[in-house]
């Protein structure tokens, strides 16, 4: 401690007699006007007291790009083998070389596959051009029409963006499912849009063959085509379907549409049109059945120009970016965020979560991960992908070095994000420790994109010192055809999800219940409303949602989306989520709770891998039931000379580790400044994993709350009841 306290105080005196030189040199407030600065304006005012005046973007900018006087993406796309030279790299993938199967438990219950993988190879966007279009002409022939539609059930990979581009080509929609979406889901799927034909992978295929093979003899589907990605290998079997399904691979349809085209007999394209029905994509939503946004191509292109005006330097320098592409493309801010960066000229390659990082579970011995070889410039993540990221580097540094090192390294990188927010750069710090960080992701990373759930401000500030890298939090939905809301490059401040994006309506309308009004001091607050082209159709055949969820005014005649969050808008226009409706409980004693808001502080202890916070309507007080990290639950174990029982179930039962990990939640909470009515009473440690293979998480890695209530009932009656008396 002594030696810690010594440390601190030599980089307090530096820090002070260097100040004045950093002030001239590095002129802090030019970079503070810039975070501070307006960045909305009044488009038009209020006409009740309930509600903020509607805003806009104020910094636009132009849209004088050639990419922009087309009206349709088919458009857009073709005409990139005009602008960029034959052998400008599009699409990059990994090719697989060959598996190993692992049995993890000697058992033969728990079995792994790890991948032997080939460095990256590339299609330039010519490859990608010709490829589609064959593939196009493919399925033409295969008697896929306009009206019909088209449904893409796999995950992130090269395949699924090459059969996005040949569909858009003929103007079929395109129906989206996440590769885990699972069997129900499917099911809802495949009838409610009523698909003729099925894009899948071989990993997906025995969930296909399950779900239309299951249908009592009452219910008919409309499925005619099934088309599978091709694999590393030949299938041994694709199979028990009905005869009446033509069962395809993707290689010999694109054979096929290459062979139309050389003899000559090329069928002709449907004309694109603006408006035309584009994607049915399903929500990864946190309760009931999974809903599907009805988005058209104008939805689309309002997307790319809305995500125009935050990173529109990309247009200069799409050359020197890579794209590392692994959230599932089933998720509209990975589809327009690919979109936006291929048109742009960034090329992108694609990763999975199971070879992404060193240590990847899908990795054979000896195999480099994806960001080893790619070396991106630009990543997208989710809040919990950010969380697991800045806990591997504490463990990396606890392993890898002495304690005293440990508790130094986390004063500097607290210490770089405090100046960082002033307007200050560090380079000692970047140039001894960042860099070092840094090149675990390939040492190229300028830029993460983060969305899909709300990012703890310290996780935030943590990434962003220790990466050395812009980190834009964002805000949008399915519902709102990707990002609306997002930090620009010259925020400095933590915790907020950026000004309204372009083009894009802004309104806070008083939330009464949760004790949120638009007249609030000193910020105004309210639920969020969005605006404009870019608010997705409508829930497919879902008439009542879709009236609940959005209206058109009819003065403005602009279309709003309902979001259900609540947030706070500031001087500058950046906005703050501080609640959800959803997410907030009233207890017996008639106090509101904000289960979010807790969750989001407690998992910064390092014992919680995942958390769900529970209140009963007839209690005044909540409880918690807690997915320990499996590593600091053994290390906590060994602690405690219990090291010869490695039974995770067991070490969750253990009512010795259970108190200690609850005086550990007590402290974090008091840390994070939550009132005592906000923090949990009693505790339940969970022995299961909480994925989203478990159908407990979203595919955006959002908590499933109903589901959890559901499937833990008991041990959440337990903790409400008398006996359960062990944590008091």
């Amino acid at each position: 401690m002594i030696l810690v306290i010594v440390v601190k105080i030599i980089i307090q005196l530096y820090t002070w007699i260097t100040l004045p030189i950093y002030f001239l040199l590095q002129q802090p407030w030019k970079n503070r006007y810039g975070n501070d600065r307006k960045r909305i304006r009044t488009y038009r005012k209020s006409s009740t007291i309930e509600m903020t005046d509607i805003y806009v973007r104020d910094d636009n900018g132009d849209y004088d790009y050639p990419i922009f006087e087309k009206s349709t993406l088919t458009e857009m796309f073709d005409d990139l083998i005009r602008i960029y030279p034959p052998d400008r790299h599009c699409l990059g993938y990994r090719k697989i070389l060959g598996e190993q199967i692992i049995d993890t438990n000697s058992n033969c219950k728990k079995l792994e596959k790890k991948y032997r993988l080939s460095s990256y190879k590339w299609l330039t966007y010519q490859d990608v051009d010709q490829i589609s279009r064959n593939l196009s002409q493919g399925l033409l022939a295969k008697g896929l029409l306009k009206s019909d539609r088209c449904l893409i059930f796999a995950e992130t990979r090269i395949e699924w963006m090459i059969c996005f581009r040949a569909l858009l080509r003929l103007g079929t929609p395109i129906v989206t499912c996440y590769a885990n979406m699972g069997h129900d889901g499917v099911k809802h799927g495949i009838f409610e849009t009523n698909v003729q034909m099925i894009i899948t992978s071989l990993n997906c295929l025995p969930i296909l063959e399950n779900v239309l093979n299951s249908l009592p003899s009452t219910m008919k589907h409309s499925v005619k085509h099934i088309i599978y990605m091709d694999d590393y290998r030949q299938p041994k079997s694709l199979g028990n379907f009905q005869s009446e399904i033509d069962i395809s691979s993707l290689s010999s349809v694109g054979e096929l549409g290459k062979k139309i085209r050389e003899d000559g007999k090329e069928l002709p394209y449907p004309e694109p049109r603006t408006d035309d029905p584009l994607i049915i994509m399903y929500t990864s939503g946190t309760t009931g059945q999974p809903k599907a946004a009805l988005m058209t191509q104008r939805q689309i292109i309002q997307s790319i120009r809305a995500l125009f005006t935050i990173i529109r330097n990309v247009r200069d320098t799409g050359a020197e970016h890579t794209y590392i592409a692994f959230l599932p493309l089933a998720h509209i801010m990975e589809l327009t965020l690919e979109i936006f960066l291929s048109l742009f000229g960034v090329r992108l390659g694609y990763s999975s979560p199971q070879t992404l990082m060193d240590r990847a579970p899908g990795l054979a011995s000896g195999q480099k991960s994806d960001v080893c070889l790619l070396k991106p410039t630009i990543m997208t993540t989710v809040p919990l992908v950010l969380e697991r990221i800045l806990k591997q580097i504490g463990e990396h540094i606890q392993t890898n070095s002495t304690p005293l090192f440990h508790q130094i390294f986390d004063y500097l990188i607290d210490y770089k994000a405090k100046w960082t927010r002033r307007g200050y750069q560090s380079p000692l710090i970047t140039r001894f420790i960042s860099k070092k960080i840094q090149e675990k992701f390939g040492g190229r990373l300028q830029l993460i994109l983060c969305g899909g759930a709300a990012l703890d401000p310290i996780v935030e500030s943590k990434i962003r010192s220790a990466l050395n890298v812009k980190l834009l939090a964002g805000y949008g939905a399915t519902e709102t055809t990707g990002a609306i809301f997002c930090q620009d490059f010259f925020g400095l401040d933590y915790g907020f999800v950026g000004a309204p994006m372009g083009e894009i309506y802004l309104q806070l309308r008083n939330w009464n219940d949760g004790g949120y009004t638009v007249r609030d001091q000193p910020n105004p607050r309210g639920e969020i409303l969005v605006g404009g082209d870019i608010i997705c159709i409508e829930y497919f055949h879902n008439s009542s949602l879709t009236s609940e969820a959005f209206f058109t005014d009819p003065k403005t005649g602009i279309r709003w989306f309902q979001t259900g969050d609540i947030g706070e808008l500031y001087p500058n226009g950046f906005l703050k989520i501080i609640d959800r409706r959803k997410d907030l409980i009233k207890l017996q004693n008639g106090e509101y709770i904000s289960l979010g808001k807790i969750e989001a502080s407690l998992k910064r202890s390092r014992y919680i891998e995942n958390i769900c916070v529970y209140g009963h309507i007839m209690s005044d007080y909540l409880v918690a039931l807690i997915v320990p990290d499996r590593k600091w639950l053994k290390n906590l174990s060994d602690d405690l000379a219990k090291s010869n029982n490695n039974n995770i179930q067991d070490l969750c039962n253990d009512i010795h580790i259970e108190r200690l990990i609850f005086e550990d939640v007590q402290q974090i909470a008091k840390q994070s400044g939550l009132s005592r009515k906000e923090i949990p009473k009693r505790i339940r440690l969970i022995s299961d994993v909480w994925s989203v293979e478990t159908g407990i998480l979203t595919s955006a890695m959002k908590m499933k709350r109903n589901v959890i209530e559901k499937l833990y009932r008991q041990q959440l009656s337990d903790l409400y009841s008398d006996s359960n008396n062990n944590l008091g």
